[in-house]
C-alpha cells in the first residue's frame, strides 16, 4: 500500500507543487516493540466528509473512519472503538 501511495503522489501535480515547500525535519523516534504501542493519529476532510485516521508505527497499519459530525466525543467514541478492536492485548 506504500508503494501505491508513493506512485499516486508522484503522479499528483497538486502534491508535486507542495512538495517543493520547505518542511520542518522530521522527529526521530524509538520504533515500538509491538503493535499499537505507538500511534499516529489525525483528521481529514475528503469528499465534503470528515474522517479519523489512525496508524500503528509498528505494522503500519491504516484506519480510516468516517466521522458522523466533527466533535471531540465522536471522535473519542471511534478511537474507543478502534482501540477495543485492535488494541494490544498486552499488559
Amino acid at each position: 500500500m506504500s508503494q501505491q501511495i508513493a506512485e499516486m503522489v508522484k503522479k499528483c501535480e497538486s502534491c508535486r507543487k507542495e512538495s517543493n515547500v520547505q518542511q520542518s525535519p522530521l522527529l526521530r523516534f524509538e520504533f515500538p516493540s509491538c503493535p499499537w504501542e505507538k500511534l499516529g493519529s489525525d483528521l481529514f476532510y475528503f469528499d465534503s466528509k470528515w474522517f479519523l485516521l489512525v496508524v500503528d508505527y509498528y505494522s503500519r497499519f491504516i484506519k480510516a473512519t468516517l466521522l458522523e459530525d466533527l466533535t471531540i466525543s465522536k471522535v473519542i467514541l471511534h478511537l474507543k472503538n478502534i482501540f477495543a478492536r485492535h488494541g494490544s492485548q498486552r499488559s
